[in-house]
């Protein structure tokens, strides 16, 4: 990020963990309470990490997948902001995600943001 801020690079997307930050009302169920217990420790990494996303005064968006999978694309996935009554679904290919990423790298209404994202 430092590397960014000098070069004049304002824009910045980052792939977290669902999970992390307050988006664990997005697990479905009890999936909430299995992550938070069982990925405690990354979970806390990626919590550091969007502390230091979001306080870099870059343009950003922090994206967080639920379970990635080396399927093949669907050419399709829903990405929903945290407060969006909907639940994401079970899990995400790579090539999906990595689709939503460069999407969501030229929206400008993604800035300071940060969404769920499953197939």
């Amino acid at each position: 990020m430092k590397a960014m801020q000098d070069a004049g690079v304002r824009r910045l997307v980052v792939q977290s963990s669902l999970g992390a930050g307050n988006s664990s009302s997005q697990l479905p169920g009890p999936l909430g309470l299995i992550t938070r217990v069982a990925l405690a420790a990354p979970l806390a990494d990626h919590n550091e990490q969007e502390s230091l996303v979001t306080g870099s005064g870059l343009d950003w968006t922090i994206l967080r997948p639920t379970g990635l999978t080396n399927r093949e694309p669907a050419g399709t996935w829903r990405a929903l902001e945290v407060g969006n009554p909907d639940k994401l679904r079970g899990s995400v290919p790579r090539k999906d995600l990595a689709a939503c990423m460069l999407k969501i790298l030229e929206d400008d209404s993604a800035v300071g943001k940060a969404f769920g994202v499953s197939g």
